[in-house]
């Protein structure tokens, strides 16, 4: 692949003006939620509460994203992305006078997810009117870049502007960040063939959705996407939701250093694998790339769990003093498998959709991605409010790993 691949991808200028609103809007998302949690454990001390915040925001996920598919492939998708952002600038803005109401935080979290649905599928299907096929690949490396520097943006920074600036002055900011990325997408072109939005009827968003769910079971290569980047999510969504007490409880650090001595290298790591698949392309399997990827993400969740227990011990002060770091190498490690999952997948995902129907299909894996994790989020921090945090790592680790075998071997069968 050319080198500047990713230079070629940014000189459409339609993508990079859609790649630009993502990028100030999915800072503001993570750091929004960063904070959320941070609140409500210092508030709660619970790893179930901020398990509680990561359902809220699931749950409307897994109610509306599979209908927001068929309102994505019917209504201006310039449209919505606009409306979606200024919307949520006013639910934000709330959040100012809500510090002290742990049920108010739920239910604007919830109601900020609602309407980032509508966002998602809709930027999804609108890279493909603006970049060629054969851009897809790095097009889709670029966005899961900028999409986890978001986390190093928002996550990161999330802690030390939170520290800076306090609850009140730090939301405002998000605020005006939504409404710049709100002008941003005002540059946006109108997609060809808009289909009537008079069209949508109950009948019609029925329809729609049967077809759209009919499409994944019957395209093979698509399910298997959508279930690989259901798997992905989960994951990254249980461990975020545990991040605030493995900080507190097994690392013994600062909830605020927690994003940047966990998150961050995570992040990191997310950003380098989507630059090294955009250039590798076509010299590796990606069957091979995705199972070594999941292979690789459980054993490393089973050495960052076995690396915080053995911290409780009287090991030799060398060993102690190396924990952390090795901690730190792990989990850019993890992000860097969990990233070629990604890119891969969402690029198998708009090779083989049809272009009316790729919002329904990524409405369908927003669905699912809200529906599948809500119950291993709250189970996750229920256990490990009881076995602790380190323990439900390790086993959400060794299941990773055995799913990651499983899949191998599957794809050897089909193989021969």
């Amino acid at each position: 692949m050319h080198k500047n691949v990713l230079i070629q991808v940014l000189r459409i200028i339609p993508f990079r003006n859609l790649w630009f609103a993502q990028v100030v809007t999915q800072i503001v998302v993570n750091m929004l939620i960063f904070v959320l949690g941070v609140v409500i454990y210092e508030t709660t001390a619970s790893n179930t509460a901020v398990s509680v915040l990561y359902i809220a925001v699931g749950i409307p996920a897994a109610i509306f994203g599979i209908i927001s598919g068929v309102f994505v492939d019917r209504l201006p998708k310039k449209g919505l992305l606009i409306s979606t952002v200024f919307v949520r600038a006013g639910l934000v803005l709330l959040l100012v006078f809500s510090r002290g109401h742990l049920t108010a935080l739920y239910v604007i979290a919830a109601l900020i997810s609602i309407v980032g649905q509508f966002f998602i599928p809709a930027e999804a299907a609108l890279i493909p009117h603006f970049v060629q096929r054969e851009l897809l690949l790095p097009a889709n490396s670029l966005f899961t870049m900028t999409f986890y520097s978001a986390i190093i943006g928002g996550f990161v920074a999330g802690g030390p502007l939170l520290d800076l600036l306090g609850w009140q002055t730090l939301l405002i900011l998000l605020v005006g960040a939504f409404v710049a990325a709100g002008v941003l997408l005002l540059f946006l072109p109108r997609e060809p063939f808009l289909p009537s939005a008079q069209q949508l009827s109950f009948t019609t968003v029925l329809n729609d959705l049967r077809a759209g769910i009919n499409f994944i079971y019957k395209t093979i290569r698509v399910r298997e996407a959508i279930t690989l980047l259901l798997l992905a999510q989960a994951v990254i969504a249980i461990f975020a939701s545990l991040g605030p007490g493995f900080a507190d409880r097994i690392l013994y650090i600062k909830l605020t250093d927690a994003s940047i001595l966990i998150l961050g290298p995570a992040a990191l790591g997310m950003i380098c694998g989507a630059i090294f698949i955009s250039q590798v392309k076509s010299r590796f399997s990606r069957r091979k790339l995705i199972t070594a990827s999941i292979i690789a993400s459980g054993l490393l969740f089973m050495l960052v769990a076995s690396l915080a227990a053995s911290s409780r011990y009287d090991l030799p002060r060398v060993i102690n003093v190396g924990i952390l770091p090795i901690a730190i190498a792990s989990f850019f490690c993890l992000g860097f498998a969990n990233s070629l999952i990604d890119v891969t997948c969402n690029t198998i995902l708009q090779e083989q959709t049809q272009e009316h129907m790729r919002g329904r299909v990524y409405g369908v894996l927003a669905s699912l991605i809200g529906g599948v994790a809500i119950l291993p989020v709250f189970v996750s921090g229920l256990l490990a409010d009881t076995w602790g945090v380190g323990t439900v790592v390790f086993c959400l680790g060794l299941g990773l790993a055995g799913l990651g075998i499983l899949v191998g071997r599957l794809h050897s069968a089909v193989a021969h």
